[in-house]
């Protein structure tokens, strides 16, 4: 008797997280995006807390008496969380493979990210941030040449030294690769930062046009998605064995073809 009660507690209690979870990640969409503050509801709350004493009540009680604080190096984990979604996307990525490089047991992950779907918002928005605000700044910053700019990015996308062991490629564009529903609320903010990386190639096109570095003939706006095209490409490349000379070869010849030879 006691078995099929802890058996229907653990059916409900699994069904009441995945309604939660969606509920949760919607409303740190909305705080991502719109910095707006959310506080978590007294049922929310006590619901997340039941799960983790169901799951594992010793830890449970261990981190309410702490006043739920982090008994781990957040920022490590988010930075072992970006690298486990660079190499295997956001789909294939599982909560144990997340459990296992962040370091942490599965109730610290509920109560600090609250879901797999919160935690992916958190890291995009650290990448955001830090690599891919460094990228973008080469193709807007308007002391850079048109064909400077491009040349630096692209030379970045495959660099692996001093960007502390991150994979090569943009982590954009891999995630892009694995989606397996593109309108999902990942895949929006995931095509919404490829807009933005499009939008970057336009502005470097514009600026080697107007310094008559590269040539007239061609559109800004048609010739950014071709780029957009050659990174993604590059990205997916980079699981291969393939040389930083081969993987960049097909982005250079692009370049050379848009400028003018003196």
């Amino acid at each position: 008797m006691l078995r099929k009660i802890y058996a229907l507690t653990e059916n409900l209690t699994h069904a009441l997280r995945k309604f939660l979870e969606r509920i949760l990640s919607t409303a740190q969409l909305y705080r991502f995006k719109f910095g707006v503050l959310f506080k978590t509801s007294p049922l929310v709350s006590f619901s997340l807390r039941f799960h983790d004493f169901v799951a594992s009540p010793t830890e449970s009680v261990i981190v309410q008496s702490m006043g739920r604080k982090c008994a781990f190096d957040r920022t490590a984990a988010l930075d072992a969380a970006l690298k486990a979604f660079w190499l295997e996307g956001y789909d294939k990525t599982t909560l144990e493979e997340l459990l296992a490089c962040m370091q942490i047991k599965t109730s610290s992950f509920y109560n600090s990210f609250e879901s797999k779907e919160v935690l992916f918002f958190e890291v995009l928005q650290s990448y955001r941030q830090s690599i891919g605000r460094e990228r973008l700044a080469f193709l807007i910053d308007d002391k850079l040449g048109g064909r400077e700019a491009l040349l630096l990015y692209f030379d970045h996308l495959v660099q692996k030294k001093s960007r502390g062991d991150y994979p090569q490629g943009c982590f954009m564009m891999k995630t892009a690769a694995n989606l397996s529903d593109p309108q999902s609320t990942v895949g929006h903010e995931v095509m919404s930062s490829i807009a933005k990386l499009e939008k970057g190639f336009c502005a470097a096109l514009r600026r080697g046009q107007k310094s008559k570095a590269f040539h007239l003939h061609f559109k800004p706006e048609e010739m950014a998605r071709l780029l957009v095209i050659s990174a993604y490409g590059i990205s997916v490349l980079t699981r291969t064995k393939k040389s930083k000379k081969e993987l960049l070869s097909s982005a250079y010849a692009l370049i050379d073809m848009l400028t003018v030879k003196s």
